[in-house]
């Protein structure tokens, strides 16, 4: 585990800028720079039919795709939305708007409301119910969306979805500035990711890298270089090194002994 981690430390530099591979059937294709459809229509929450890149109200936005019946990730992922957006000084409705769109068409306005007063209920910090959308949308209007920001699911049984935790997150104008891989967001992260879409600013996903080389203090607000896994890793390699040193010694003396005994 430390060799991995130290691996992933070293390679951020590459990792950070390598391309996913396109038409996965699970997944997500990342496609930094490209917008969402202008003409894509979701029903709200209160079961009116609105045009989600007006929505955006001239704002950046952070979209959570998620199914509200899901049995595993969109809870979890939902409660990482919910604790980040508490977690920065930055005001949804105000600052940036944010949605929770469901990817499963048999989904209405009635579950997504529940599902709206649920999370507003249990935010400590209370917001413009209007700064956290939640909305449903047929086949067609899903699909769009979805093809545009490369969010690639599938269908399992009857009821249940493979699909990947993403928040995915959006300039004023509908440009896909950054991705939010899992079900925890670093604070300060995602305040940085909205800021720069508020500038149109595409950035690559590094958090999952952020996460394991460094940590982040929240009384400097800033990352600092998290030497466990890094030191861990490196003594670990070493001592490999060692033993395999030592191996390799004692095989070479060993067969020097046989030679010198015939």
């Amino acid at each position: 585990m430390f060799i991995k981690r130290l691996v992933l430390c070293l390679l951020v530099p590459t990792l950070m800028f390598a391309q996913k591979e396109a038409n996965e059937k699970v997944g997500v294709e990342e496609k930094l720079g490209e917008y969402i459809p202008k003409d894509a229509i979701f029903t709200n929450s209160d079961g009116v039919e609105v045009n989600l890149f007006d929505q955006l109200d001239g704002k950046p936005a952070v979209i959570s795709m998620v199914y509200f019946n899901c049995p595993g990730i969109c809870s979890p992922l939902l409660e990482g939305f919910a604790e980040v957006i508490e977690s920065t000084d930055l005001i949804p409705g105000q600052d940036y708007n944010a949605f929770s769109i469901s990817f499963d068409h048999n989904e209405d306005s009635k579950i997504s409301s529940k599902w709206k007063k649920n999370y507003l209920a249990g935010l400590q910090r209370k917001i413009n119910p209007d700064g956290w959308k939640f909305m449903t949308g047929d086949s067609v209007q899903i699909r769009k969306l979805t093809k545009a920001i490369g969010f690639n699911f599938s269908k399992e049984g009857e009821k249940d979805y493979l699909h990947s935790a993403i928040l995915v997150v959006l300039s004023p104008d509908g440009k896909i500035t950054r991705y939010h891989n899992g079900t925890e967001f670093l604070p300060f992260n995602f305040k940085m990711s909205i800021i720069e879409a508020s500038k149109g600013l595409a950035q690559p996903t590094i958090n999952n890298f952020l996460e394991l080389c460094f940590k982040y203090d929240p009384k400097g607000k800033s990352y600092v270089l998290n030497l466990l896994p890094i030191v861990g890793g490196t003594v670990t390699l070493t001592l490999l090194i060692f033993i395999g040193y030592l191996m390799i010694s004692s095989k070479k003396a060993k067969n020097k002994l046989e030679t010198v005994v015939k």
